[in-house]
């Protein structure tokens, strides 16, 4: 059975939401502690007041309107990171919610998952979307803190979330999607910019130029540039929410309610803190209508809502696409033990001058043809009189799992270092159970032999591959969630100062909030 989940926030007559058939509720709430040192930035995703809730009285309020019916509420601490100096606010955030009986607590810093269980551990977590839960691995990492429900990313496909759930193999967990609202078009796991502080739309919401290249250096086809550009003028629209006649529109996957079920997925999440209570109520509606029909697409064929100019969640594709039993296919044996990992080989290197070569994945990988590649890299520095020595190779991609390594390339990059005495770092982007379930077919066989370092990008990699022998792990750059808003340094006083005045915060401390940037 599907469970709607909805937004909820000090509507006049927020009762008539709660009267709603949605089963849920979640909410946000900036209170004056926060307010008057960052404005409403930085404690949750929705850096907006009108979003949010303003102090723990309103709170109660809903939280008792909502338990007199039984259904439980959520509140979102779901920030990417905080910062040591936001610790003594956050902890007293999360006092204040516990106090007022909320039923819990929506989350995306592990940090924060500690605070909680110190401050509060009888109230549930939540997982948030924000976390990049996207393998079965990173289910079972946070099944290990102890959290009750996971939030899939935006931008996972059924097909993904449903090998996530048969690898992960946890009977007690409970599994949410999105289902209606706002999409965007990039991660939001490992999304940098900044929501609310800039004056205009978010970065996220610009039309883009695009330059499209071939990576065999070849010339694009006329064919190849009509359809990029047809492409890329779909993507501006579907980012910007607009129809061809600039209507506003939803994003949309109704259809998708009864594949969802099928695998596990029985809690449907309704974005829309920032709409009116007329909008929330035709949406909870709408998803409704779509539960008790069970109103599947399973063919090309349109559905009505799409007819209307919808966007969608998940794609015809992805719906149609008969789920595979990947449990099978994607389980691989390794030998799991305890051990302690060896201590980095770069640290009997401290005294010596360095360098190391970042070398992605090539389209043929061929020793020679890698060396010269990082020779090539070292001619800069031969203007020095004792220029660096090479002694360790990056070999892999941080950011896209479509260019993982396969095994004879991981082999052929190893045997380079190992014919010009280098050590060798596999970098790993996050990736779905599928890829991980090929890395760590690649990691099993070049570990038996050797030691490598592993440049881990998220939590379930960490978790899979720290008790493998052989292997020292790093945490990756997209692990580190610091804002890198390339609009901000340039004029960052003149902007907070720009932001107090605009949002009504005159107390807003400008040096706490460029810190937290």
């Amino acid at each position: 059975m599907s469970h709607i989940v909805a937004p909820l926030k000090k509507y006049e007559r927020y009762d008539r939401l709660i009267d709603s058939v949605a089963a849920e509720f979640y909410v946000g709430m900036i209170p004056s502690y926060w307010r008057n040192v960052y404005g409403s930035i930085g404690l949750n995703r929705r850096d907006f007041s009108f979003c949010n809730l303003s102090d723990s009285d309103e709170l109660y309020q809903l939280v008792s309107a909502c338990h007199a019916q039984n259904k439980p509420v959520s509140i979102t601490l779901n920030n990417h990171y905080y910062t040591v100096e936001q610790e003594p606010l956050i902890k007293q955030y999360i006092d204040d919610c516990a106090n007022v009986g909320i039923d819990s607590f929506i989350v995306a810093d592990p940090t924060v998952i500690k605070f909680i269980k110190e401050v509060c551990p009888h109230v549930r977590i939540t997982i948030s979307s924000e976390a990049g839960c996207y393998s079965g691995e990173d289910i079972l990492n946070f099944a290990d803190m102890g959290i009750q429900r996971i939030i899939f990313p935006r931008d996972m496909t059924i097909q993904e979330m449903a090998e996530a759930i048969q690898w992960a193999h946890l009977s007690d967990m409970e599994y949410e999607a999105f289902i209606f609202g706002p999409r965007c078009t990039y991660s939001g796991p490992y999304c940098t910019m900044t929501h609310g502080l800039i004056n205009g739309p978010s970065f996220c919401s610009y039309k883009m130029l695009h330059s499209i290249l071939r990576t065999d250096g070849k010339i694009l086809s006329q064919e190849e540039k009509q359809n990029a550009a047809r492409l890329l003028r779909s993507r501006n629209r579907w980012s910007c929410n607009k129809s061809n006649d600039e209507e506003q529109f939803d994003t949309c996957g109704i259809c998708a309610i009864d594949k969802l079920e099928k695998i596990g997925v029985h809690y449907l999440k309704i974005v829309g803190r920032e709409y009116s209570l007329e909008e929330n109520l035709a949406n909870i509606q709408k998803v409704q209508k779509a539960i008790e029909k069970k109103d599947s697409i399973q063919n090309e064929q349109k559905s009505t809502y799409c007819r209307n100019g919808l966007a969608c969640y998940y794609s015809l594709q992805d719906i149609n696409t008969p789920l595979s039993n990947c449990t099978n296919n994607l389980r691989v044996s390794i030998g799991r033990k305890d051990f302690c990992p060896e201590t980095s080989s770069e640290t009997s290197l401290k005294n010596m001058p360095e360098i190391a070569v970042l070398c992605n994945v090539l389209e043929e990988v061929d020793i020679n043809r890698l060396v010269q590649r990082c020779d090539k890299q070292l001619e800069q520095w031969k203007l020095f009189e004792s220029p660096p020595k090479i002694h360790r190779l990056y070999f892999g991609n941080e950011f896209c799992e479509k260019k993982i390594p396969s095994l004879y390339e991981t082999q052929t990059a190893l045997e380079a270092c190992h014919i010009n005495g280098w050590e060798f770092t596999l970098l790993l982007p996050p990736m779905s159970t599928r890829c991980l379930s090929q890395m760590a077919k690649v990691v099993e066989t070049v570990t038996a032999n050797c030691h490598i370092e592993i440049v881990c990008n998220s939590w379930g990699s960490i978790h899979f591959f720290r008790t493998m022998p052989n292997v020292t792990l790093v945490l990756g750059r997209l692990l580190n969630k610091i804002k890198h808003d390339p609009f901000l340094y340039e004029q960052m006083d003149e902007i907070v100062e720009t932001y107090k005045e605009r949002y009504h915060f005159p107390d807003a401390d400008v040096d706490s909030i460029k810190n937290y940037y």
